[in-house]
């Protein structure tokens, strides 16, 4: 699983969100929108449901070096 850490202005520390690693198939900005978005919104919808921000402060998907792509599973020697 890949571990996207984010935090909105209304958060006091930053949140993570566990995510299955992306398919070499599957469009990046498609994931980026879709599955981290899509993740991240409802993760914070839950934590802080009165929110109405309209951007948030940042959201950091990891790209380890031995990654093959962005969002892929790591490649372990």
């Amino acid at each position: 699983m890949l571990e996207v850490h984010y935090k909105c202005r209304c958060m006091e520390a930053e949140a993570f969100v566990c995510l299955p690693y992306r398919d070499e198939q599957q469009d990046v900005v498609e994931w980026v929108e879709d599955v981290v978005g899509g993740a991240v919104t409802r993760d914070h919808d839950a934590r802080s449901p009165l929110c109405r921000a309209t951007a948030m402060e940042y959201c950091k998907i990891p790209i380890p070096e031995s990654a093959p792509y962005v969002g892929g599973k790591p490649v372990v020697n």
